[in-house]
């Protein structure tokens, strides 16, 4: 992550820790050498965490809810549910861009059991506005029920759209290779993958049928809905 000399100690300490725990890994990395990048002593160090886990840990931390509130910062309340996966998948793929290294982190973290990754999850999906999971489940479901899109498996869904927007960042060397991704063209390339995930997924996911088709289920729906009601009210 780039440094940022805006940032407070504690937060200088997090970016410093995460480009030490990316290229030396959790257990190659030394407190030291994370005070002496953060531009603090030591002792300030272990003031704000007292061991070499618990920064990793909070490190992770940071980086996941910094990936959220950059998501769901762009997603409109009034746009249609597909507009908002769509945008999610383009916000997610440019803090890839923006992070590339925190695929390597990713990478060592899931090959080491996740279980760092398994306890931040329980604790953000207690933040329900910011947690990416839940909100991109509660776009899906209400894609489907307006008719916006297929009746799909959500979960399977959410998968899909996560691996594909992840994995060429975390091949990237030999996805550079293959296809002959210079520097010089990668940031094109990049756009041209965030647009071709999101043509994907429109036409994946979209409902082959008219749109007057649609409306009539969806106002059949609701006559129904209501007839219930009033029937229950008798």
């Amino acid at each position: 992550m780039k440094k940022d000399n805006t940032l407070d100690a504690k937060e200088r300490i997090l970016v410093s820790a995460i480009n030490i725990f990316i290229d030396k890994g959790k257990y190659g990395a030394r407190m030291q050498e994370i005070a002496d990048k953060a531009e603090i002593n030591k002792a300030m160090l272990h003031y704000y965490f007292t061991d070499k886990d618990t920064l990793y840990e909070k490190s992770i931390e940071y980086i996941f809810t910094n990936l959220f509130l950059r998501v769901t910062g762009i997603i409109e309340k009034e746009a249609a549910p597909l507009d908002n996966i769509c945008k999610f998948v383009a916000a997610y793929i440019d803090f890839l861009t923006e992070n590339i290294g925190i695929t390597r982190l990713i990478i060592r973290e899931m090959a080491d059991g996740a279980q760092v990754f398994k306890k931040i999850m329980g604790n953000l999906t207690r933040q329900e506005s910011i947690f990416i999971p839940l909100r991109l489940k509660n776009f899906i479901n209400e894609a489907k029920k307006n008719g916006e899109i297929r009746d799909i498996d959500t979960v399977q869904t959410i998968i899909s759209i996560l691996g594909m927007s992840v994995f060429y960042f975390i091949s990237k060397p030999v996805m550079d290779y293959l296809w002959n991704v210079k520097p010089e063209k990668q940031e094109k390339f990049i756009k041209s993958r965030k647009e071709s995930i999101v043509d994907f997924i429109i036409h994946g996911l979209k409902t082959n049928e008219p749109q007057e088709r649609r409306e009539a289920q969806r106002h059949k729906g609701t006559k129904a809905q209501r007839h219930r009601g009033s029937e229950s009210e008798k």
